[in-house]
């Protein structure tokens, strides 16, 4: 979550009137905004002929002046864009979580039932819930930080301008024979007027923390490149699934199943190109989509669990086979911190401190929550889901004509497909039931693939502000590589933002062209992906590292950092050991249940 830099208002009318307060305002009187009821000066300082010192007088009418302040009521334009961040923090982490793990869990429940699976789901979701809060944390503490290095820049470069000018005024002094007082004064004036112009030149700066920046900042080179790749990682592995399960679903609702992974290249191009060409609307259109896309499960669900109170199916529980919906169950509720820092925050405009900071803890405040409820919607549905599922479709078939989970899981297909096979079996008055929920899985998974395309979009971005930093910082060496890059290729043509382009284009190439072809590759590896390597990705990255990271925020080179709605310590140090635990467990049981799923296909847990 984003906040702009405040510059401090001169021209307010309240900060001018406390400025000279000590010297208009006799110590008899009071301050227009402080009420004579609230005015008990301090009885030490007291002068007897004034009744109170100056200083003291002028502390005490601020400390009024900011209580009054804090009492007052918000504006409608500060009402509203803090319930806008909460319902586009609530829908995007709808529209994130709610993609392809709903529809491949209740696949992995042939042999689990629902029981032993709702059991690691409740503690899963407790664990992303924590995650959220920490990265609430960890986000307010990287944009103070990203403040105080782009304050150090500024010092710099001002320091850098009036370096250069003062030489340059120098050698023509040397150059004239005029009298030097006359030139030296010119000099300290043009100084200050390059200094000036810069100011009102300069465009306002947007904070925008992203996860590449989060790594960069708190980790040591090693685990920065480990983190950035488990990030990088994850976006491809969930970005295939989508891509693989997409075209199924579009297929379906065309009855040419077997046709889909000729809708893969349009499904992946056209979506990828939206999401590049539309980033400063796709907030919103996610939004939009989210909204349309909620109703339409709602109506889903309900209609599902109507047919799966006709069919009245029983099924087993096996605590034996716990595991297989570990994995999956974590990615089912997972990925919601990957598009949480690309929420953009609006301008704090309000004159006074105060306000403004009223204003930043209530919208930080409530896109924390309003983050962990879309999680717990998402909770909801996921487990209702996986119970009319269970009722509807048999965990195991003797008929090889008649569809089970066992037989969806066999050929990797999602768990819609065999609802809608028994629908037509034994409910063909239903028949249109199916292809509503067809048309919801397509709607669903094209929304949550611009989500997360816009998510992995951000984070690359993120790269390329780091490479301009780097090539500031490292000066006439970078200056020789980009002349070296300009000589090579004319494209450039000595514009330094060419080169940022190019280097986006080289980024964006290598994240959405492999999610392309593994998804045509190998279009029948949809739960292979989803189990090994998302889940794999996202534990470490959104539970191990987050973790981490809030432990290495809390050192004491960070405590000058203080963030406007902060986590108590306590709580932080009593529960950030368990939730890295949790998710570095699922992890090394990530890399176990794989290598035994190699060599024992039936795992035996």
């Amino acid at each position: 979550m984003q906040t702009n830099d405040h510059q401090e208002n001169p021209s307010d009318p309240e900060e001018e009137e406390i400025t000279h307060l000590s010297s208009s305002t006799p110590a008899d009187q009071t301050h227009p905004l402080v009420d004579q009821e609230d005015i008990h000066p301090p009885s030490q300082g007291v002068d007897k002929d004034l009744g109170m010192n100056e200083e003291a007088f002028h502390d005490f009418i601020e400390q009024q002046v900011a209580k009054r302040r804090n009492n007052e009521p918000l504006s409608f334009k500060d009402k509203l864009s803090i319930w806008m961040i909460g319902v586009l923090t609530f829908f995007v982490s709808i529209a994130t979580i709610l993609g392809t793990g709903i529809l491949g869990l209740p696949v992995k429940l042939y042999q689990t039932g629902f029981w032993p699976f709702f059991s690691t789901f409740v503690v899963c979701f407790i664990m992303q819930a924590m995650i959220i809060l920490y990265l609430t944390e960890i986000l307010q503490k990287t944009e103070l930080i990203m403040k105080e290095e782009h304050g150090k820049k500024e010092s710099l470069e001002e320091e850098n301008i009036v370096q250069e000018k003062t030489r340059e005024d120098v050698d023509d002094l040397t150059r004239t024979n005029d009298d030097q007082e006359e030139p030296f004064e010119t000099t300290q004036e043009n100084v200050a007027t390059t200094v000036q112009v810069k100011e009102e030149n300069k465009e306002p700066v947007v904070f925008e923390p992203d996860l590449h920046t989060i790594g960069r900042l708190f980790l040591n080179r090693a685990l920065q490149i480990l983190f950035d790749f488990s990030v990088i990682i994850h976006f491809i592995s969930i970005l295939i699934s989508y891509s693989i399960a997409g075209p199924i679903a579009i297929a379906s609702l065309f009855n040419i199943k077997d046709y889909y992974p000729y809708f893969i290249p349009a499904f992946v191009l056209i979506l990828t190109i939206f999401v590049l060409l539309l980033e400063r609307f796709l907030s919103h259109i996610i939004s939009a989509a989210t909204i349309f896309k909620g109703a339409l499960l709602l109506i889903m669900v309900g209609l599902v669990g109507f047919i799966s109170g006709q069919t009245k199916l029983e099924f087993t529980d096996n605590f034996q086979y716990i595991g297989h919906p570990f994995l999956i169950g974590t990615v089912s509720l997972g990925g919601v911190m990957n598009t949480l820092p690309v929420i953009v925050n609006e301008d704090e405009d309000e004159t006074t401190p105060e306000m403004r900071s009223r204003v930043k803890a209530l919208k930080i405040q409530i896109f924390r929550w309003s983050a962990i409820l879309g999680l717990f919607v998402c909770f909801l549905i996921n487990v209702l889901w996986c119970l009319f599922v269970l009722r509807i479709v048999p965990q195991e078939s003797t008929d090889k004509n008649y569809p089970s989970l066992h037989k969806s899981k066999e050929k990797g297909e999602i768990s819609t497909v065999p609802i809608i096979e028994i629908i037509k079996l034994k409910y063909p008055q239903y028949v249109w039931l199916g292809y509503f929920v067809q048309f919801f899985i397509s709607l669903s998974i094209t929304v949550s693939f611009c989500t997360m395309s816009f998510g992995a979009k951000h984070m690359l971005d993120g790269y390329v502000k780091t490479f301009e930093m780097a090539q500031q910082r490292a000066g006439s060496y970078a200056s020789r590589l980009s002349q070296f890059l300009f000589s090579k290729i004319s494209f450039l043509k000595h514009k330094p933002s060419r080169l940022s382009l190019l280097l986006k284009i080289l980024l964006y190439g290598a994240t959405f062209l492999p999610t392309y072809v593994m998804a045509q590759i190998n279009p029948r590896s949809f739960l292979t992906v989803m189990e090994v390597f998302t889940s794999m990705a996202l534990n470490l990255e959104s539970g191990f590292f987050i973790s981490l990271i809030l432990l290495l925020s809390c050192r004491a080179q960070y405590v000058h950092h203080i963030v406007s709605v902060p986590l108590p310590k306590l709580f932080i140090y009593t529960t950030v050991g368990i939730v890295a635990v949790y998710f570095l467990f699922a992890v090394v049981f990530d890399i176990i249940y794989s290598i035994i799923g190699w060599v024992w296909p039936e795992k035996p847990f």
